[in-house]
């Protein structure tokens, strides 16, 4: 699909399961994406452009399920990203938002090759699911992450889990040390699998630790 005028995408889910689709060129003043745009489009590999420096939002589940998609992606002015963006794209290595305050639910979550990601140094929010599967995030990259001034995590009280599951290079010694807006949990499954961590010290109060909160750590 060859398009380099083109700086909006519009209908909801426009090249979904378009299983053999290899190629996308859009403009390099790309602007807008619909939800779902590339779902499962799991043969393309080359997408141009790589950086959005006009995109400020990045529609759900953009491009869900492109497991051969690889590489970069940067998103300079990028301030809102729907849920489930970048699910299961399995072969990506970087993404750079470095205005993105919120990272909503399952955003990166299976992507197991993922080695760097960039947000805004106000990062307030981690939402459910978000890093589920990360297995190549280093334990120093989600220690960045989790800085004091982040507020909440998950949705809401309920609705916090999975948000570092299976992240297995996550290693040494965390500190949870937030003064959330919401009640201050551990949500259900939120670093089970995370085989390489080692300790967690807790430096804020804390209500709950819930179900598989800590499954399967190091020994």
């Amino acid at each position: 699909f060859i398009a380099p005028d083109c700086i909006t995408l519009g209908g909801n889910g426009c090249f979904y399961n378009c299983r053999n689709l290899t190629k996308v060129k859009l403009s390099e003043d790309f602007k807008c994406f619909a939800d779902r745009s590339f779902v499962n489009c799991t043969s393309l590999v080359d997408f141009s452009p790589r950086a959005f420096v006009k995109a400020t939002t990045v529609a759900i589940g953009s491009f869900a399920g492109c497991s051969s998609l690889a590489g970069e992606f940067y998103f300079p002015k990028c301030t809102t990203v729907g849920e489930g963006v970048f699910n299961g794209c399995t072969n990506l290595k970087s993404v750079k938002m470095p205005e993105l305050q919120v990272i909503s639910a399952s955003v990166f979550k299976n992507c197991t090759n993922l080695e760097y990601v960039e947000f805004s140094k106000e990062l307030y929010k981690i939402s459910t699911g978000a890093f589920y599967g990360c297995a190549s995030l280093s334990g120093d990259l989600i220690r960045s992450l989790l800085h004091p001034g982040i507020k909440n995590f998950g949705k809401n009280d309920t609705d916090v889990k999975d948000v570092f599951t299976g992240c297995l290079s996550l290693d040494g010694t965390l500190e949870w040390n937030f003064e959330l807006e919401s009640t201050n949990v551990v949500g259900a499954s939120f670093f089970s699998g995370c085989t390489s961590l080692q300790k967690i010290i807790f430096k804020s109060y804390v209500f709950e630790i819930r179900g598989a909160a800590l499954l399967n750590l190091a020994p």
